[in-house]
């Protein structure tokens, strides 16, 4: 029993093809199969998630959103009621959630299967996932080398088919990053869209919760139900209109931190072209000439401010940052970001969409800043997140659309950014893509995959 979108299983639910406990079963089947060699799940709530669906399956009541029914995973910074809540780090081993988060109630409320918690890496530092709590989370199409963060679990369940759709979060690519590097989609929404339930701790508004799927549709379906949308602002009923005509596009190939893989840079030039062949301007154009300085000291603030009292057994990075970030004032951080955020205002306003890499490399293999003290490795994986952080600095939306593989099988896709509050050009864009490079895509089977277990 495989449906390739969420979207589907809750349709095949409403019509009574099959029921939500069924759903339930069937994924939690392969998720035990497969995780052992993924370690995409932390944990898994098979009890909870059974009791709820085969409840819903007696109410029979209407449809609540267009993921009701559907089964989902959520990233384990989040808080579900009653589960381990890890955060991937060992002070919170063991601490488990004594309620469900605003992001949680709301996909509960719309019906979603949460079926278990996806790993992260430490505290959402990294752009890998290889937490000090468990081993690193396998990239399902080149299993030695990593799925990416922070959101690696989401995306590694993805690819490998153990989900359609994973929840995820993002503070500076940590949607996007696992999303292209396991050859699946994830978006970013505007900041603010949805609300952020570490609102408090957060003060420089870096962080978004937003979805991993493996199609567009699912990517809207759940921005609907996380942003809280009404049936007349819904992106899902709109997402397959032409996208807006005339689109200002500027493309950028490299940064200024690291350079870009050839066989990336060829999947970038096919999009531009693409964009050209469908009436719009392109330009190509330098990126924002950010520094990875720049973007320290506000991460090590917001490290700082997670309410873990004790760093014993944290890595060297999550040590490195949250040493730092107690040094650091909040309101000088804050200014310093907000001048950030201006400077991206004025580098981004003469287009209407910027496209470049998600990443400018492959998926890093397994243990490649393990033994690296916290700057060090800090510093030496801060080019993976080179195209994707300005965006958290600014808050456009983005996403990545998978484009293609490496000469040794490794995915990478290409970001899409509009403006402020234009997630759905961006949605549009991406469903389009989806369309126009799908075959490529699909010919390509991971390594690690319950389509062939």
């Amino acid at each position: 029993m495989y449906f390739e979108s969420a979207v589907e299983q809750a349709e095949a639910v409403q019509k009574r093809q099959v029921s939500r406990v069924e759903l339930v079963r069937a994924h939690l089947e392969r998720i035990e199969r497969l995780n052992p060699q993924l370690n995409a799940f932390t944990d898994l709530c098979p009890r909870d998630a059974l009791r709820r669906a085969g409840a819903a399956d007696k109410a029979k009541a209407p449809p609540r959103s267009a993921l009701d029914g559907a089964v989902i995973g959520v990233k384990d910074l989040n808080m579900v009621r009653g589960t381990f809540t890890r955060f991937g780090t060992p002070f919170t081993r063991y601490f488990v959630a004594p309620m469900d988060d605003v992001i949680v109630a709301r996909l509960k409320a719309a019906g979603a299967a949460i079926v278990g918690k996806l790993a992260t890496s430490e505290l959402g530092t990294m752009p890998v996932t290889e937490p000090p709590i468990h081993p690193p989370t396998r990239n399902p199409f080149v299993p030695e080398r990593n799925a990416g963060g922070s959101s690696g679990g989401s995306g590694s369940a993805v690819a490998a088919g153990l989900l359609s759709l994973a929840h995820g979060s993002d503070g500076a690519g940590s949607i996007r990053i696992p999303a292209a590097f396991c050859g699946v989609f994830g978006f970013k929404p505007t900041h603010a869209l949805v609300p952020n339930p570490v609102e408090t701790l957060d003060r420089a508004d870096l962080t978004v919760n937003g979805p991993i799927a493996s199609n567009v549709r699912d990517l809207a379906a759940m921005v609907d139900v996380l942003a809280a949308l009404h049936r007349e602002q819904a992106l899902l009923p709109k997402l397959d209109a032409a996208p807006k005509r005339h689109l200002r596009v500027m493309v950028s190939y490299d940064t200024t931190i690291s350079p870009t893989e050839p066989a990336i840079k060829d999947g970038v030039r096919r999009v531009a072209e693409w964009f050209l062949r469908a009436g719009h301007q392109v330009d190509e154009a330098p990126w924002f000439a950010g520094k990875v300085e720049e973007f320290v000291p506000i991460w090590q603030r917001l490290v700082a401010d997670l309410p873990i009292p004790i760093d014993r057994g944290m890595s060297p990075v999550a040590r490195w940052l949250r040493s730092h970030g107690r040094t650091l004032a909040r309101h000088e951080v804050a200014n310093h970001k907000r001048g950030i955020a201006e400077r991206i205002d004025r580098w981004f306003e003469p287009a209407d969409v910027w496209i470049s890499p998600t990443v400018g490399t492959f998926a890093p293999p397994n243990g490649s800043f393990r033994h690296m003290d916290g700057a060090s490795a800090f510093f030496a994986a801060a080019p993976i997140g080179a195209f994707t952080a300005v965006f958290n600095l600014s808050g456009q939306p983005a996403g990545s659309v998978p484009i293609g593989f490496g000469a040794g099988g490794q995915p990478f896709g290409v970001q899409i950014a509009a403006k402020r509050h234009d997630d759905l050009t961006v949605l549009r864009l991406m469903r389009a893509l989806e369309a126009d490079f799908a075959k490529e895509r699909r010919a390509r089977k991971p390594q690690i995959s319950a389509h062939a277990a």
